[in-house]
């Protein structure tokens, strides 16, 4: 199986070495192009979206008042994606990267959003606080770094540190066989759309929404955006596609 391929040392090594700016992050992608706005524009619209089906959910529906509005950026990068998307709606973020040169870029966000803390580790290594649960968890081209098991193993963690009518975000690309696709420059894995269906229930967690990112070049792979929430009985999947 593809996952069975994955090296932490490898990818991490791999991501230390880019440069510290979009075009390093988005793999040639960066701010000469369109990806970045696109990429941006979309995740936001998806949320306006999932707001509109689930008005009883995140990111307006009855919240713990007592706990902390705090987003989880996981494998956060320069933290691009909490600065033009999870900024946008959350006041608070928590950065979740493996890499020391982009968590350190990460920190130049601080005079955009309010960053709570920062974790320099990867998912598989993840302890989540003990003092308070998250609002939401975005998970954005990271998690083909981990393989199935431990990916399911983070979701479950993330689904018992959800706050109570919270949501888990997870945007990656898709692979365009019938299987995954194992890559090994950066020692990951792009996962088949019905693989991520599959470690989504495995993990009892229920799809809200799903949508593919538009606008972004022909050549890539597909982009697509999941939004989960506990499910409310084990094998409970719940999907909405736009």
């Amino acid at each position: 199986m593809a996952d069975k391929e994955i090296n932490y040392t490898k990818a991490v090594d791999y991501w230390s070495n880019v440069s510290t700016d979009e075009n390093g992050v988005l793999g040639g992608f960066g701010l000469q192009t369109a990806v970045p706005k696109v990429d941006a524009s979309g995740s936001i619209a998806f949320v306006e979206r999932l707001q509109s089906l689930s008005p009883n959910t995140f990111p307006n529906g009855p919240l713990d008042a007592t706990q902390p509005k705090i987003v989880l950026d996981v494998g956060a990068g320069i933290g691009r994606v909490s600065r033009d998307v999870i900024s946008k709606f959350a006041p608070a973020v928590d950065i979740l990267e493996p890499a020391g040169p982009l968590i350190e870029k990460a920190r130049e966000i601080q005079d955009i959003v309010h960053v709570n803390k920062f974790f320099q580790m990867g998912i598989q290594d993840f302890d989540f606080p003990t003092d308070y649960k998250y609002w939401c968890i975005w998970c954005q081209w990271c998690v083909g770094q981990v393989p199935d098991a431990v990916l399911v193993d983070f979701l479950k963690k993330c689904k018992e540190n959800l706050q109570e009518g919270g949501i888990i975000i997870v945007k990656e690309n898709n692979s365009t066989s019938d299987e995954d696709i194992f890559d090994d420059v950066d020692s990951s894995v792009t996962r088949t759309h019905e693989k991520f269906k599959s470690l989504f229930a495995q993990a009892g967690l229920r799809l809200l929404l799903s949508s593919l990112q538009r606008g972004l070049p022909k050549d890539l792979f597909p982009v697509r955006l999941y939004a989960l929430a506990p499910a409310v009985q084990k094998e409970e999947v719940q999907v909405n596609y736009i």
